[in-house]
């Protein structure tokens, strides 16, 4: 008696760590590696900004810089007249918080006592004196206020004289800031350049000078 064939199939696995095995975990790999570098170039991307940012940050306040000077002169045009004079030559304008002057490092308050102190004034009315605020204003970049103007006549002739001879011997200190709040106490003196230092804010003078 013959017994009926049976087919029969064999089943063949791939044998671990074959082609279908590596290609399992190529592709998550690949991924997470993009990943990564995806992240590295977004970092790397805002760092760049952020210096580009801080410098845009320092051009805009450089460029916004002031700088204040103190200057004298006694001729304007064909006129003798003593001039006493603070000029911003920055070129951003200057917040003005505070002023001091000085003769002969005695502090001044005003210009009659300055005109008194220096010079012997005693009738400030016959002196024609012009004078000018200078704290408590914005003084534009390349902009000088005259803070005293004194004509020379033949009634204040001796005078005259002798602020011409001590308008040299002044000096002021001046506390300003810039639009961004940068402020800076500035030791002025026609002699010599003037010397800035940066402050976090303006301290009052111990006698501030008012016109």
């Amino acid at each position: 008696m013959m017994m009926p064939e049976v087919e029969t199939h064999t089943l063949h696995h791939p044998p671990h760590g074959g082609p279908r095995h590596w290609l399992d975990w190529v592709v998550p790999i690949c991924a997470l590696a993009i990943s990564l570098m995806s992240l590295m170039l977004a970092v790397v991307h805002g760092q760049a900004m952020e210096r580009m940012a801080d410098a845009n940050s320092r051009l805009v306040k450089a460029s916004s810089w002031p700088y204040l000077e103190y200057g004298t002169g006694d001729i304007d045009g064909n006129r003798q007249q003593i001039e006493l004079r603070i000029g911003n030559v920055g070129v951003g304008p200057a917040r003005v918080k505070g002023v001091a002057l000085f003769w002969r490092g005695q502090p001044i308050a005003d210009h009659n006592q300055l005109l008194a102190r220096c010079c012997g004034a005693s009738n400030e009315k016959t002196l024609h004196a012009l004078v000018n605020q200078v704290d408590n204003r914005v003084l534009p970049a390349r902009e000088t206020v005259s803070f005293l103007v004194f004509p020379r006549d033949a009634a204040n002739e001796t005078i005259w004289r002798k602020l011409d001879d001590e308008r040299l011997n002044l000096t002021a200190r001046v506390c300003y800031c810039s639009v961004f709040d940068e402020c800076w106490i500035a030791d002025l003196n026609a002699r010599a350049p003037s010397i800035q230092r940066p402050v976090a804010q303006c301290p009052m003078p111990a006698v501030a000078y008012t016109r």
